[in-house]
């Protein structure tokens, strides 16, 4: 399991494949999550099933390897040596726990629940990191690029040639397609030209005014309103 974990990662390293990456992170993450609360509840319950403390077992002992042999940095401290330390004597305290409220404590349930994000958003997100590096200076927004980006994306998402050539090839023959590339010059016109128009619309007709005002207003106030 070691040797298919770190050639998978290393492929989708080499590869730039996020989505890959993410899911092989969460893989190791889960591992941990499940050594930590089986160990916590162990000591307070008895599972009467040895195939769970075999799993903790062989979790606790794959986790720690499931890295690429490139991530371990090696630093050289040879030269560094410890010339003094400080301790801190603090009051002593006794915790009483016969007192007070007996308070249950509530089930674990989180532990090894996360979610991996949408394919489709991390690839987003990359795209928009990309696209800053080249707009460097130019004071474009995240949320500005993001946009833009998801517009052309959308334009060209509703093209009966791509969706036929992503059914028929690889992913590799796909981004060499010359078809791509020219409807994503086509969207990025069609685009740019549907911006302008509604911006144009906009400014000229009250009732779309009003319209963005009632449904985004109410829409802001709510995700502000849970950000608070």
């Amino acid at each position: 399991m070691k040797k298919r974990y770190v050639e998978r990662r290393k492929a989708s390293r080499a590869s730039k494949d996020n989505v890959e990456l993410e899911a092989l992170a969460m893989f190791r993450k889960d591992l941990r999550s499940f050594v930590k609360l089986y160990d916590f509840l162990s000591q307070v319950l008895n599972f009467e099933d040895t195939d769970v403390e075999k799993r903790s077992i062989f979790y606790r002992l794959l986790s720690p390897h499931l890295r690429d042999d490139d991530e371990t940095v090696t630093v050289d401290l040879s030269d560094v040596t410890l010339r003094n330390i400080a301790t801190t004597k603090k009051d002593d305290n006794k915790l009483d726990l016969s007192k007070g409220e007996k308070v249950k404590l509530k089930p674990g349930g989180e532990a090894g629940t996360g979610q991996q994000r949408d394919p489709k958003m991390l690839l987003l997100d990359e795209l928009v990191e990309r696209l800053n590096e080249r707009f460097a200076g130019e004071g474009f927004k995240d949320d500005q690029v993001k946009a833009w980006a998801g517009g052309i994306l959308a334009e060209m998402e509703a093209d009966e040639d791509l969706r036929d050539q992503a059914q028929a090839n690889s992913e590799d023959q796909f981004l060499e397609s010359t078809t791509l590339r020219d409807a994503l010059v086509l969207a990025v016109g069609d685009s740019h030209d549907a911006q302008e128009r509604m911006a144009e619309v906009l400014n000229t007709d009250d009732a779309v005014e009003s319209t963005l005002l009632d449904v985004i207003g109410r829409i802001l106030y709510r995700e502000l309103k849970e950000a608070a």
